[in-house]
């Protein structure tokens, strides 16, 4: 339970400001790794995150073993009312029925390009062995390894096969 200082003082330091189309409360400071976190005390007492401690302030105690998922998917939201409690196979669940895993340049850490994917085919086919196709694209023999079996950018690959398409990289 808060006491009313102790909870005015935890206010205090959720700085926020609300944004009117989404009406999520936007952390106005910079974040501490993924999301934002306030120090729940003083000077050298732990940081929590910032939308948990709202959470807790606004709407009570979240259950051991329980994290907190966005219903906006706005990290730097820390709306209570945005936030719902869930186990991480709820964290996965939700975020495959919004946006599913990114696939092909839509990741951010790809590091090959759509217009690869059939070139690398060509240069298997032409006999060109996996480490030197991964060494020519900066990736590991696994990643081209991947592709050729329609694994990694299956979505490319296949289509690249069912058309029959044949590519020249000129080396």
């Amino acid at each position: 339970m808060w006491y009313m200082d102790e909870r005015e003082y935890l206010l205090s330091k959720l700085k926020y400001t609300m944004d009117p189309l989404t009406t999520c409360w936007v952390w106005n400071y910079p974040i501490k790794g993924r999301y934002p976190h306030v120090r729940r005390g003083g000077a050298g007492s732990p940081f929590v995150r910032a939308h948990r401690l709202a959470y807790e302030i606004y709407r009570g105690e979240i259950e051991p073993g329980y994290i907190l998922l966005h219903a906006c998917d706005n990290k730097r939201c820390i709306n209570p009312w945005h936030l719902f409690a869930g186990v991480d196979l709820d964290n996965m669940r939700d975020f495959a029925a919004k946006q599913g895993p990114r696939r092909g340049e839509a990741n951010n850490k790809a590091k090959l390009k759509a217009e690869d994917i059939p070139v690398i085919f060509d240069l298997a086919e032409q006999g060109v062995t996996h480490k030197a196709i991964a060494e020519k694209y900066g990736v590991s023999r696994p990643a081209i390894s991947q592709v050729l079996r329609g694994g990694a950018w299956g979505h490319v690959s296949r289509a690249h096969r069912e058309s029959g398409c044949q590519t020249n990289d000129g080396g």
